[in-house]
């Protein structure tokens, strides 16, 4: 689909408070909150870059977005000091912040990414010409099939359950953007949107 971005979240009063602080005091911020001996960043080595992706009360990862997805208009910049502001832009990553609307375009994206996935293998079977396209429609169909056959048997050492039963994690636990898109609308339906701020962090 695109860029792999991570959608985290922030109370609104922390995030008030650090996004107007310049370099010197996000430093001391991280220096004081976050075990950066942990993630091995070096901070007096201008890796504050790689901090700020450490910022943020919970993470949901968006397995893949087109880049496209978000226009100008859906987005502002995580941070108002000139001194932060491109910071994350500068190293070739991204940082920003989205409201209700784009997080809805988002999971439609999702949506239709699963919708032409189904129409396509239907199409491709409905439209071949020749023997050979056909086959190859149909071992395509088949394929995805038993790829989805094998995400619910367990006794697969390959099968990676759609699901888990335990509190401590997500409920869809799946690489597949067809089950994952469950947990993008369990977390919207559950999100607190007048006192936290959806912001977004990937490359």
């Amino acid at each position: 689909m695109g860029f792999n971005y991570t959608l985290k979240t922030i109370n609104k009063k922390k995030y008030k408070k650090i996004s107007n602080m310049n370099k010197k005091k996000l430093t001391e911020y991280i220096k004081k909150n976050i075990d950066i001996e942990y993630y091995d960043i070096d901070l007096s080595n201008d890796e504050l870059h790689s901090a700020i992706r450490y910022i943020g009360d919970e993470t949901i990862s968006l397995v893949a977005i087109n880049k496209d997805t978000f226009t100008n208009e859906d987005k502002k910049k995580f941070f108002y000091h000139n001194e932060l502001k491109n910071l994350a832009e500068d190293y070739g990553n991204s940082l920003f912040v989205i409201n209700k609307k784009s997080f809805e375009k988002i999971i439609e994206e999702a949506r239709i990414y699963v919708y032409e996935r189904y129409n396509n293998l239907i199409d491709n079977y409905k439209n071949a010409k020749t023997k050979d396209e056909k086959e190859y429609a149909i071992d395509d169909i088949i394929l995805n099939l038993e790829t989805k056959r094998m995400d619910w048997d367990k006794r697969s050492e390959y099968s990676s359950c759609p699901y888990s039963l335990n509190r401590e994690k997500i409920m869809i636990d799946s690489q597949s953007l067809e089950y994952d898109i469950f947990n993008l609308v369990t977390f919207h339906r559950n999100f607190d949107f007048e006192n936290n701020i959806l912001f977004i962090e990937g490359s």
